[in-house]
């Protein structure tokens, strides 16, 4: 008997150190790999011919499905597998699909799982996961369809494919840098918009192009999206699509938090509820949006399920549940808030036995407290530290900032200088006195503060939005901040930005930039164009 081939297919643009990192581990299981190039202006190509003669041009124009289909109709296996520069293919993957050839049959098609992986911390971690159907049969009928988020299933259905699960796992890298995801989402709803008049009846486009627009902080129109759709369809949602309600409904829920809309995230939720699903992912989302509400009780009481619920992974995206250590952090936090000390401190300690620090602990919780908008739980917690001997220039930092929020300035100054004695060159620290500057009005230390700070990470924005508002108070050096961005007006600059702060969930950066929005245009007249 013949044995079968795999054809890997692949699109890419500049994607030079990506083919470096992953051609390597296909050519492990390809017996053929056929690149389709859509403009590169690097290396690419170069890299690419190292491992395969089978390179080729496609002008792009803005079709993902178009520029795929193209590299199977140069395919040649039996079976064909397809990839992204920026996935990665582990080890054990590589033995999977090797042994998986033995499978191919001409009628079967594979899903694979694919693993969104995120750095937090300098430590790559599952961020979430996705079903998808990454191995089919190499046939003319079967053809990916969509301009963007492609798939082919409908033409596997009709060539009659049968749909099997494996455990062979993609990695995906792709996300991964914070200035490039934001590139990559406004593009994607740049193209899903293009497709809006001939795919508004898709309920997957529909889920896509929310998703898309809650990725960006535009919940408002994600949720209109969405609860526009359920109102319209609700009838063929019930009979053929029943078991996404409880995507719909948990979704619109925590499209409603985006919103601040506590009544109608419950409303939803309490619909979500009733569809009941509890695999790990779903009590987490629900856990997540009782905490918000404040119901500890029941936020508690899902985070508890986890321990003994699976993990269910579908073709929606299921975010991945917490490591351990944040995971104890989670139940210690309801507790604290619930009042049962002995409880709390019982899930601390659980906590610091998987490897968590004492004062990252503390400093979860803290700022935990303080995303739910509970400053107050904040206080007494980083007070507990402190009183338990937890005092590190981090904790002090935080203390500090949290009180500052407060307008407690003189205990504020207290602890930043404490903070400051104890760890003089720590961003955490020299981020908080840039703050307090900022709010007691000494507005030229403050510019000067964050003019220090200039750093590449999770504090980009804070630092960003600091500049902006010394620089907008002092009458100094804003427009050029606003210049380093392309953007053309201050107007879209700041709609970007605000985008940009709720997408990362930095809600509280956005009155900043909100009273500059207020104001600048009192001050300034004219469009104020800026130069590129």
């Amino acid at each position: 008997m013949k044995r079968a081939n795999l054809s890997v297919c692949m699109i890419v643009k500049n994607e030079s150190s990506n083919l470096e990192a992953l051609l390597p581990q296909v050519k492990k299981f390809a017996d053929e790999i056929v690149i389709v190039d859509t403009g590169s202006t690097d290396s690419t190509k170069e890299v690419a011919r190292r491992y395969t003669s089978r390179v080729f041009d496609f002008k792009w124009k803005d079709d993902f499905s178009a520029a795929r289909n193209y590299g199977l109709s140069l395919a040649r296996g039996d079976y064909f597998l397809w990839l992204d520069a920026d996935d990665r293919v582990p080890d054990e993957s590589v033995v999977a699909i090797n042994r998986l050839k033995g499978y191919f049959d001409g009628k079967k098609c594979f899903y694979f799982v694919l693993k969104d992986i995120r750095t937090v911390r300098d430590r790559a971690v599952p961020y979430a996961y996705l079903k998808q159907i990454r191995c089919a049969p190499l046939l003319k009928e079967i053809r990916f369809q969509g301009r963007i988020h492609e798939n082919f299933m409908s033409s596997l259905r009709e060539a009659g494919c049968i749909p099997v699960s494996t455990n062979i796992e993609i990695e995906h890298y792709g996300y991964d840098n914070p200035e490039l995801l934001r590139k990559k989402i406004r593009r994607n709803l740049r193209i899903l918009l293009l497709e809006k008049p001939y795919r508004r009846e898709d309920i997957s486009y529909i889920f896509l192009l929310a998703m898309t627009y809650e990725s960006m902080g535009m919940f408002k129109d994600a949720y209109n999206e969405l609860l526009s759709y359920l109102r319209t369809h609700f009838v063929k949602v019930v009979k053929q699509y029943s078991g996404l309600l409880f995507e719909f409904y948990v979704l619109l829920a925590e499209l409603a938090r985006g919103k601040g809309d506590k009544n109608y995230a419950l409303r939803w939720l309490i619909k979500g509820l009733a569809c009941g699903r509890e695999d790990k992912g779903a009590l987490y989302r629900i856990g997540k949006l009782w905490e918000w509400l404040g119901h500890f009780d029941r936020a508690l009481e899902c985070f508890a399920k986890m321990s003994s619920a699976s993990l269910k992974i579908d073709t929606m995206p299921v975010l991945a549940p917490p490591e351990r250590g944040e995971w104890f952090l989670r139940l210690a936090y309801c507790w604290w808030e619930l009042g049962t000390l002995k409880e709390y401190e019982a899930c601390f300690v659980k906590a610091l036995n998987e490897g968590i620090s004492e004062v990252d602990a503390y400093i979860w919780l803290a700022n935990h407290a303080f995303v739910l908008g509970r400053i107050e739980t904040a206080e007494k917690i980083l007070c507990d530290a402190v009183e338990k001997g937890c005092g590190s220039g981090r904790i002090y930092a935080l203390f500090g900032n949290i009180l500052s929020l407060k307008r407690d300035h003189s205990r504020a100054e207290f602890f930043l200088s404490r903070a400051l004695k104890a760890e003089p060159d720590s961003l955490d620290v020299k981020l908080a006195i840039a703050w307090h500057y900022l709010r007691i009005g000494k507005i030229y230390e403050a510019q000067r503060a964050f003019e220090e700070l200039d750093v590449k990470g999770e504090y980009d924005l804070d630092i960003l939005v600091g500049k902006l508002v010394s620089a907008f108070l002092s009458g100094k050096d804003f427009f050029k901040l606003l210049e380093k961005d392309g953007t053309k007006t201050s107007e879209d600059f700041m709609k970007e930005l605000i985008l940009k702060l709720q997408a990362e969930g930095k809600f509280y950066l956005v009155p900043y930039v909100n009273f500059i929005k207020r104001n600048l245009f009192k001050v300034f007249s004219g469009d104020h164009r800026i130069s590129n």
